[in-house]
Parts: C-alpha cells; structure tokens; sequence
C-alpha cells in the first residue's frame, strides 16, 4: 500500500476517533449531570449510578474498540518519518511580496478587500467575547440572584441555573474564535496566492515597484507591540498570570462556599455510592 492510502486511512481514523470521544464525554457530561439534579435526596446510590452509566455503554464500548483498532492501524500501516517542514510567515511573506507591486496595480483592490475583510470578522469576534464577558459577570457577581427555573433542584442550586444561562454565550463565542480563525487561515492563504500571480504578470510587463515612503500604519503598531506575545518571556508571563488566576478562582470558591458543597458531595459519593466508611 502506498504512503498516500495510509496516510488517508490514518485521517479518516483519526476524524472518526475524535467524533466518538467527544460524542463520549458529552454523554458522560450529561449522565453526571442527571445524576447531580435527581430529585432523590440522596443521588450518588449504587443503584442509581448503575443505571445512568449502563445506558451509555454501548457508545463507550463502541469507543473503546475505536482505540484498540488504533493500536492495530499503528502497526499495519506504521508513519514514515518525515522532515519536519519549515514554519512560513504568511504575513512577513505577504508584506515582502507586496512590497514588489506598483501602487496604481488592480490587484491592490482585491488585497486591500481581502484584509479588511479579515479585520471586520475579528472586529465582530472581538465584540462578542466582550459581550460573553460582561453578561457571565453579570450573572456570577449577582450575590442577590433568584432562581427563574420553577424547579426544585434549580431553587437550591442558583450556580446551576447562572451557568446554563451563560453558557450558550460562552460556547457561541469559543465557536464564534474558532471560526474567525480558520477564514483567517483560509483568507491569508487566498491572499498570498493572488499577491504571488500578481507579482509574476507584474514582472512580465516589465514594470517595477515605485519607491515607496515607509509607513508604519496602527495595525503595524500594534502588531509590533504584541509581538512578544510569541516569545518565551511572554509564556512564562502567561503562565504566571493562569497560575495567579487559578489561585484566585480557588480562593473566590472558598468565600463563595463552593468548596463546602464540593466536600459533601464527594463525602455522599464516598459513603453512598462507591459504599466507604
């Protein structure tokens, strides 16, 4: 079998892998999630865990002979290794390249279009976050909140009934990041082919590139200000700033008696379910 079938039938195993674990942990979510809100006043019963985690056994059979067939895949069709390419600068690429244009060429136009394009899609991802942002804050700082959910379960558990209030904005704006990303992708790409054919018709008719005035534009700013975010410095920064993050979330669900229910519940785990003490 050629390298190109295997490395077709590793993707197409890998996609299908991917597709089943998370088809997986989003049943495992929502079984743990029905467990947590049963009206029972004591959930976490053998019983009751037996029964939730039994329905979703088919799906998680089914996902583990999807990895045991990936230990079989990895040795009738090994990976040759390869060289590892060279990372490319799209951009650094783009800016050379338009730099051997004249300023009056046509092209320019559809460039130009291609980049503004790129800078109202992040414009509007950017608002959204903003928006997921303040709205989550209005939710989670509100000391005084009221469940809405006519429910037993939501009446004791205002947590609950904020965080499913604000998360489909949260996932929209994952998404809403996810996908500005790709068409960025895409759109550099698509602009660096036309900029390359526009360089090569330009360097037929003979004509060169007029001097141009160097000018640093705000994005150029703002884009060397930011350019650190790609150093090592920048990382340990980020790394410091998750770490003090991840200690004040801790400390906030102290004051906020998040740690006090996450204690009972794993004690009526313990003693109920897995049967400790």
């Amino acid at each position: 079998m050629t390298e190109k079938k295997s490395q077709t039938i590793r993707l197409v195993y890998g996609i299908c892998l991917s597709v089943l674990t998370v088809v997986m942990a989003a049943l495992f979510i929502v079984q743990i999630w029905s467990i947590f809100r049963s009206a029972e006043k004591s959930p976490y019963t053998v019983e009751l865990v037996s029964k939730k985690f039994s329905q979703i056994s088919l799906p998680f059979y089914l996902w583990a002979a999807a990895v045991v067939a990936g230990g079989v895949l990895s040795y009738a069709f090994p990976e040759t290794e390869q060289k590892p390419k060279a990372l490319v600068d799209v951009r650094k690429t783009l800016t050379r390249l338009k730099g051997r244009l004249p300023e009056n060429d046509e092209g320019m136009v559809e460039l130009n279009k291609e980049s503004l394009v790129r800078k109202v899609v992040w414009g509007a991802c950017a608002a959204l976050c903003v928006v997921s942002v303040v709205i989550s804050l209005v939710y989670l700082l509100d000391t005084d909140y009221v469940a809405q959910f006519k429910t037993a379960f939501y009446q004791t558990h205002t947590e609950a009934e904020k965080f499913i209030k604000i998360f489909p904005w949260i996932f929209a704006s994952l998404c809403v990041c996810a996908g500005a990303s790709i068409y960025q992708s895409y759109s550099l790409k698509k602009e660096l082919t036309l900029t390359k054919k526009l360089v090569a018709e330009s360097a037929k008719r003979g004509e060169k590139p007029a001097e141009k005035e160097k000018k640093t534009t705000v994005w150029e700013k703002l884009s060397a200000k930011l350019a650190f975010l790609g150093s090592e410095k920048s990382k340990t920064y980020i790394r410091i700033g998750l770490a003090v993050a991840g200690v004040g979330l801790f400390v906030f669900g102290i004051f906020n008696g998040g740690m006090a229910d996450v204690l009972t519940k794993a004690i009526n785990i313990c003693t109920q379910c897995i049967g400790l003490g």
